[in-house]
């Protein structure tokens, strides 16, 4: 069982399911419905190194993870700047100082224009899906699974997907969210349609 961290959690989020409250032990029982062996399952996130509150928090999510005899693979989270073209915020005010820019005192338009000058940042993963195409690969190839069961709806992971397949390995996607592309690219989409679906598989 290959686990897409940040976008399976972002998908349970949806249906009011902390992903971190579950028991992956059950959710792969119920998954292979008893029909088939488990032989491992590995979770992939970027791992927090700028926010010591976030950083305590993952590394308690982690260690949970850990218990349960879940392999862990980290990537990395990077800080990234947002160019105020793409900032909705400095664009919106934008609008309004040019709508409205007579009606605003002077030393007000300043301050806003200042504003939507600020540098502002966003994070992203970085290298959390390169490592979960290459166990899916590599480990298809080393004949280490019949069968996976990636639980993400990213469509990224196509040709990854694509690959495994070849070499004659059935892939399974899992999700709450809906699979897009790679819903046509796995053998069976699995759409968890709610939070009933996950009854006994809590901690």
């Amino acid at each position: 069982m290959f686990i897409d961290g940040n976008n399976w959690y972002h998908s349970l989020k949806q249906i009011s399911v902390d992903s971190y409250a579950l028991d992956y032990r059950k959710v792969a029982r119920k998954l292979l419905m008893d029909s088939r062996e488990l032989t491992g399952i590995r979770y992939y996130i970027g791992e927090i190194l700028s926010n010591i509150t976030l950083i305590h928090q993952q590394k308690a999510r982690l260690k949970n993870l850990h218990t349960q005899q879940v392999h862990i693979s980290l990537g990395r989270i990077e800080k990234i700047p947002v160019s105020s073209k793409n900032n909705p915020l400095a664009t919106k005010i934008n609008q309004i100082i040019e709508r409205d820019g007579t009606r605003i005192p002077d030393d007000i338009r300043q301050e806003l224009t200042q504003l939507t000058r600020e540098k502002i940042f966003t994070y992203t993963e970085k290298q959390v899906d390169v490592r979960i195409a290459v166990d899916l690969v590599s480990m298809a190839q080393r004949d280490e699974y019949d069968v996976a069961y990636l639980l993400s709806a990213d469509g990224d992971f196509v040709p990854a997907v694509e690959e495994a397949r070849r070499w004659n390995k059935k892939v399974f996607a899992v999700s709450a969210s809906q699979g897009g592309r790679l819903s046509n690219a796995v053998d069976s989409f699995i759409k968890i349609p709610s939070s009933d679906w996950f009854h006994g598989c809590y901690k």
